[in-house]
């Protein structure tokens, strides 16, 4: 809700899960839309650590109340992030037991963009491909460097080639 102070947003994101706990399967905290004005915001420690500790005990105090497994959640987050605050989020993630983390939603850089390089938003597809891939590799570093195995890695491909060379250079590289 983009008249939701961000102190209060976990609000917003409990009284869903809350509504929604019976028939999702899985849970997207999206922080990440730049069309919401403030959203990313929430990305900071000061406002992602309270959030994620809020979701995670409400998933789990009402998988307890409804005799149900816990329900995944997952965190999806920008792409123009620093090196240093993903390592934050990957912290706060782990530290709430987050599932996992989608990288990425749109960008709001406009670096190399040839049509429309003013233009305000998120922008997706082909432009957002090397960036994306670069914040999955990031995150995956995150999660070797805190002595754990990644168990699944992917992003949105623009090109069936791209799906091909990936697939080819995943099955070439040795795993840890």
């Amino acid at each position: 809700n983009k008249n939701t102070p961000l102190e209060t947003a976990w609000e917003d994101y409990e009284k869903c899960i809350e509504i929604l706990y019976d028939t999702a399967d899985y849970f997207t905290l999206n922080i990440s839309s730049p069309n919401t004005e403030g959203l990313r915001e929430l990305q900071n420690e000061k406002y992602l650590d309270e959030l994620l500790k809020k979701i995670s005990e409400k998933n789990k105090s009402l998988s307890a109340e409804k005799n149900i497994t816990l329900k995944n959640v997952f965190l999806k987050i920008a792409p123009d992030l620093a090196l240093d605050e993903i390592e934050q989020i990957y912290f706060l993630a782990s530290k709430y037991e987050i599932t996992g983390i989608i990288a990425t939603n749109t960008t709001v850089t406009r670096d190399n963009l040839i049509e429309n390089p003013g233009e305000s938003g998120g922008l997706s597809g082909k432009p957002l491909k090397d960036l994306s891939e670069f914040d999955v590799r990031r995150i995956v570093k995150s999660i070797l460097d805190a002595g754990k195995k990644p168990r699944t890695a992917q992003y949105v491909m623009a090109t069936l080639r791209q799906v091909w060379n990936k697939a080819r250079r995943s099955c070439s590289r040795s795993r840890p």
